[in-house]
């Protein structure tokens, strides 16, 4: 029997009209089937996508609607409809089925829009549009699924397809979701084994709300700290999510349960420059090039153990980091003090192609947590994690002026926001911006002084013009 042949993802992309960042898209969303190799290489049968396309087709839906709206062409203009639409001449036509209705809008180019306006079952006015529906037929087909899904559920009509407990669910979740999608799956692991003691071999349905408030409160008496708390909870929305997806559980018990606030957690640790220097003075030799690294680059931890030769432009003296937490390539400038280390480091590559290679193993390190810390005790620096080199590399940066969108855009973040944890203004910093005040209304008072004067006004002290008179003499 002559073996299928297995697609690979732009053959995929191509089988199915989709870009090939939707094929990833979609594989990691759980919604497209696949086959990963023993290679972990992402592959696809023919057949599977022929039924999986098969699935998606739509087919008229059996709603009282008049036959001269339903035959309407799904991709004729707007304004080329006609007969009893409401709405036409502003660009907007609307269906009505008496469970809801369908609403269409012409986009800037031209093209239909299509939007479903539903009651939920508390009574509530829901409007949302549909992306992917081209026509009539498709959003009314739409509409009908959502407002019977959603019945189904108020009147307890939907049930489970099986009955698992928590202890499966997790298992489920470890080997079915991250290990297959996430890079931090390992993560994922160390907050499972707590949940699993939690809620032990409980069936799903079972777990409410009050259980997951529960396990929120267990923890924190244990003393655990909010963010480690917060992670837990994360993970728990997330499988109950995927229980979801794959028809064990109707709703999410946690998607309610609100999390620590985090604000009194945010850490300024900045190594100094007098730390620096001790910290390198004690530092074995591989370890202070990685320190040398972070300090004048700002990548995590990770991104230095696993940087490659490949990912260097000694001519251009850029680094390009394909593989980051976001997932988005990220180009680094190289300093001229880190260009200095890593000029030494390769003529010491001895043909290895990591860029900081563990002299025992002949590979990249998988870790230098314990030497970190020795390191740290040894030359009397507190309290310091790797992370806060990171740190040290932006509030530096913001320290000499640079803007917080190029310090964003050196970090990887997505947001600003995420940014400013990182950029905390110094204290003698602040001292300075005050004091620039004061010395602001000096400058001010010695210039305004002789306009004063010659304009007959009588006063000892500058300073005792009121504000709104100072700012009017020009």
């Amino acid at each position: 029997m002559e073996l299928a042949k297995l697609m690979t993802v732009e053959e995929a992309a191509e089988f199915l009209r989709l870009h090939p960042n939707t094929v990833y898209r979609q594989v990691k969303s759980g919604e497209l089937p696949y086959i990963l190799t023993g290679n972990q290489r992402i592959r696809f049968m023919a057949s599977d996508l022929e039924k999986w396309l098969n699935s998606r087709a739509y087919a008229p839906p059996p709603m009282a609607i008049a036959p001269a709206e339903i035959c309407l062409d799904g991709n004729a203009k707007l304004g080329l409809l006609k007969g009893g639409i409401s709405g036409l001449k502003s660009g907007k036509a609307r269906w009505n089925f008496g469970y809801g209705s369908v609403y269409a809008r012409l986009a800037k180019g031209g093209t239909e829009r299509f939007y479903i306006d539903y009651r939920d079952a508390k009574g509530q006015r829901v409007q949302k549009v549909i992306k992917h529906a081209q026509n009539l037929s498709q959003a009314a087909q739409i509409l009908q699924a959502v407002v019977r899904d959603m019945l189904s559920n108020s009147y307890g009509l939907n049930q489970p397809k099986e009955n698992i407990s928590f202890s499966q669910l997790a298992d489920l979740f470890v080997e079915n979701y991250s290990k297959v999608s996430k890079k931090s799956w390992k993560s994922d692991s160390c907050y499972v084994k707590p949940l699993k003691r939690f809620f032990r071999d409980e069936p799903l349905p079972k777990i409410k709300q009050f259980e997951v408030e529960s396990y929120k409160a267990a923890r924190a008496k244990e003393g655990l700290k909010k963010s480690s708390v917060n992670r837990e909870l994360a993970c728990l929305k997330k499988m109950f999510n995927k229980a979801k997806d794959w028809d064990y559980m109707l709703s999410n018990p946690a998607e309610k349960v609100k999390l620590f606030s985090e604000k009194d957690n945010l850490k300024e640790r900045i190594l100094t420059r007098e730390e620096e220097r001790l910290l390198l003075e004690n530092s074995p030799g591989y370890l202070r090039q990685i320190i040398v690294a972070a300090l004048n680059s700002g990548m995590r931890r990770a991104e230095l153990l696993t940087l490659m030769w490949s990912n260097i432009d000694f001519e251009k003296k850029l680094i390009r980091l394909e593989h980051t937490k976001s997932g988005k390539i990220r180009i680094i400038p190289i300093s001229p003090e880190f260009h200095k280390e890593l000029e030494e480091l390769r003529g010491k590559a001895f043909g290895s192609p990591y860029v900081f290679v563990n002299g025992k193993t002949g590979t990249s390190f998988r870790d230098i947590k314990r030497t970190f810390q020795t390191a740290c005790r040894k030359a009397g620096v507190n309290s310091l994690r790797f992370h806060d080199l990171r740190h040290t590399f932006a509030s530096r940066l913001v320290e000499r002026g640079v803007d917080i969108i190029t310090v964003k855009e050196l970090l990887g973040h997505s947001t600003i926001r995420m940014t400013e944890r990182y950029t905390h203004s110094h204290l003698d910093l602040k001292r300075k911006a005050v004091g620039c005040l004061g010395s602001c209304l000096e400058d001010f008072d010695q210039a305004k002084k002789p306009l004063l004067q010659d304009s007959g006004m009588a006063v000892t002290s500058v300073k005792t013009v009121p504000l709104s008179l100072r700012f009017s003499l020009n």
